[in-house]
């Protein structure tokens, strides 16, 4: 995007605050502040209110133009010179979407190179709240000495939005402007010493302490203040429940580093959510993570479906293959081939027999997308229908509706049932109702390798170009390639190699470095065609080479996981140092003590790997009133301490695909019970 406007001077309003600690970049109190922000977009701008004011007299209404086609339209400020934030720890703003339905909406940071860093979150109805980031965190994407250009972005607003933004500023005096006591505060004297592990271990038993998980069950509860240390009092039904999806994901770091270092403590919590999923949140047929516990009645809900009508904001008590098989894929297969876990085995095997009955319809040959109910109370598929965006149908025709290969999220645990039970009536009906699946999509897989997104249930037809109900953001089709080896390995059959070789050769092919190391290991025969791929891939990732990339000299945490995934390919320790020395300097600016407390927490940026939204939301339910925060805790960083610990003994497995293909290995690295 062009620059919005050359200087913006004006923006500093506020000689009240203190200089050095605060700087305003937004108060509305002026007109000069009205006109240092520009649209991108015909029909984008911001007017003066007295609305929502959280500093000052006025606020500004940030207005988005809807539009029936998908757009992000863009209000933004330029800085002439650009602005050196690298000595601010945070960044905020007071924040009220004017809206009856929830909206992503999303701040971006750019600086005079150009390279940019996006946060954001899905902001719901209120009455106002304080955003509050951390600046530190955008060092790893943006240059913060030289910041150029500042953006409010609204993810694909179908009508004309307002968006009422007071009080933007960066500094080190949260609560001179905001009235709030400050989360989190650096604490470097203590990031060299605890190390990476004891980082990564301080900040899962911080998240598993004392009010923060409910006692009966021992499950976490989703929402809670770090600084108040209690869940979210609310009484939304999502706000007063456990689902097992946002649980097990938030816990996948656990089981990785359980795995790695047998942690006692680490081991322990995750026998203990192993046996709540087991025994609380599975009414029998294995659907863990389908259904809801309230932790205020303590009973369990059916489901509850996390996706609504962006037309009507109906919920549907759907659930879907995204969330619905999180729990069996990453907590109850890993507990089972690498706890011993036997409840966990036994809920896998219930979910497996569930599946097979539910996508039993004479003429599918693809799985439905969404388990609900029928009237009578029974377990039923539901497809999409194709046209619609949200719909979600139950036909008796397959030819008439859809899936897409988001259905591998419900295949994967299945599979890995099969290849973890001694039931072996089981296992051949699991692969008897994969293979028609499997053929399908081999079947239709396009001649340069890539897969087709969207299958009609009976097979017929396929479509490489329309994105998948669930599968619209693309990507590595990472649940598919997985199921490729686990079936080579419960079958024997080639084929299902050959269909992934089809597809990392091509050339718009997302590759997945663990996955193709660990194949060069599993089919050695196949390292000649691979290894060229690799090499290519670790060649990229040298600093010199990233450096003539576009926001290519950016260094993350998945950089430096590909980097120490290089080691385990080439034998050569050089690349693991440096990821682990990239590591300590990431750590000395990110390891911070939460509140007044004695904890202290390992802070990550990477997309989709990260420690959620720093947003303070004022709640008055039950006479309580407080800030409080949506946190979980995916950190990548954990792949570190799996390959500095095992090596080359996962044959390059890290993160999910270790959890989900780790029983395929020759010598699993399985716990005892």
């Amino acid at each position: 995007m062009n620059r919005l406007l050359a200087g913006c001077a004006a923006l500093l309003t506020l000689a009240a605050c203190a200089a050095a600690q605060v700087e305003m970049l937004g108060d509305f109190e002026a007109d000069a502040d009205l006109e240092a922000w520009a649209g991108d977009t015909e029909g984008a701008r911001v007017e003066a209110t007295d609305q929502a004011v959280a500093v000052g007299e006025r606020a500004g209404a940030f207005i988005y133009p809807g539009s029936d086609q998908p757009s992000w339209p863009m209000i933004g400020c330029a800085f002439d010179p650009p602005r050196d934030w690298s000595g601010h720890e945070f960044l905020a703003y007071h924040l009220r979407p004017d809206s009856e339905r929830s909206a992503w909406f999303w701040l971006q940071v750019e600086d005079a190179d150009g390279r940019y860093a996006q946060l954001g979150s899905n902001v719901a109805p209120s009455d106002g709240a304080w955003f509050v980031y951390l600046v530190g965190e955008l060092a790893a994407e943006i240059d913060l000495s030289r910041v150029a250009e500042f953006r409010f972005m609204l993810a694909r607003p179908k009508q004309e939005m307002r968006m009422t933004i007071d009080g933007l500023f960066v500094g080190d005096e949260l609560e001179q402007v905001t009235g709030l006591r400050p989360m989190v505060r650096l604490a470097p004297e203590r990031a060299d010493a605890v190390g990476l592990e004891g980082a990564l271990r301080e900040t899962m038993l911080s998240l598993y302490g004392p009010g923060l998980v409910d006692e009966p069950t021992g499950l976490p509860y989703e929402f809670f203040s770090l600084t108040e240390r209690r869940p979210m009092q609310d009484e939304h039904p999502v706000h007063r429940s456990i689902g097992g999806d946002d649980t097990t994901e938030q816990h996948t770091p656990y089981m990785l580093f359980a795995i790695a270092t047998r942690d006692p403590a680490i081991v322990a919590i995750e026998q203990r959510l192993l046996d709540a999923f087991t025994t609380v949140l599975d009414p029998g047929d294995g659907l863990v993570g389908c259904y809801r516990w309230d932790y205020r009645d303590l009973t369990l809900g059916d489901f509850w479906g996390w996706m609504s009508d962006p037309q009507t904001g109906e919920n549907y008590r759907l659930s879907d293959a995204e969330h619905g098989a999180e729990v069996p894929l990453y907590s109850l297969l890993p507990g089972a081939w690498a706890l011993g876990h036997e409840e966990a085995l036994a809920s896998l095997e219930a979910y497996s027999r569930t599946m097979l009955a539910i996508n039993s319809k004479p003429g599918c040959v693809h799985l439905h997308m969404y388990l609900g109910r029928d009237d009578d109370g029974a377990l039923v598929g539901y497809d999409w229908d194709g046209e619609k965006r949200w719909s979600r149908v139950r036909s008796e025709d397959p030819a008439k509706t859809w899936a897409d290969i988001m259905e591998f999220w419900w295949i994967m645990p299945m599979l890995g049932c099969a290849g973890s039970t001694e039931d072996a009536t089981l296992r051949e009906r699991i692969i008897a109702r994969v293979e028609p699946i499997m053929a399908n999509v081999a079947r239709h897989q396009r001649e340069d390798g890539l897969v087709a997104n969207t299958y009609r249930m009976d097979g017929a037809e396929a479509d490489t170009r329309a994105p998948g109900y669930m599968y619209e953001r693309g990507g590595v089709p990472g649940n598919w390639l997985r199921a490729c080896y686990a079936m080579h390995a419960l079958t024997g059959e080639r084929e299902y190699l050959d269909q992934v070789l089809r597809y990392w050769q091509a050339p718009e092919a997302r590759r997945d470095l663990s996955l193709m190391i660990f194949h060069t290991r599993y089919e050695p025969e196949d390292a000649a065609a691979l290894g060229p791929i690799i090499e290519e891939e670790i060649e990229a990732l040298k600093p010199e080479v990233m450096a003539n990339e576009p926001g290519g000299s950016l260094r993350d945490e998945r950089w430096a996981v590909k980097m120490a995934l290089a080691s385990v390919y080439t034998g050569d320790t050089k690349y693991l140092d440096a990821a682990l020395e990239w590591e300590r300097g990431w750590r000395r600016m990110q390891y911070r003590r939460v509140g007044d407390g004695p904890w202290h927490y390992y802070f990550s940026r990477a997309t989709n790997t990260y420690v959620s939204q720093y947003a303070y939301r004022y709640v008055e339910a039950e006479g309580i009133t407080g800030h409080f925060i949506s946190d979980h805790f995916r950190g990548p960083l954990v792949d570190l301490v799996v390959i500095k610990r095992l090596g080359d003994s996962t044959w390059g497995l890290v993160g999910r695909n270790l959890l989900l293909l780790g029983w395929m290995l020759p010598e699993p690295p399985a716990l005892d019970r």
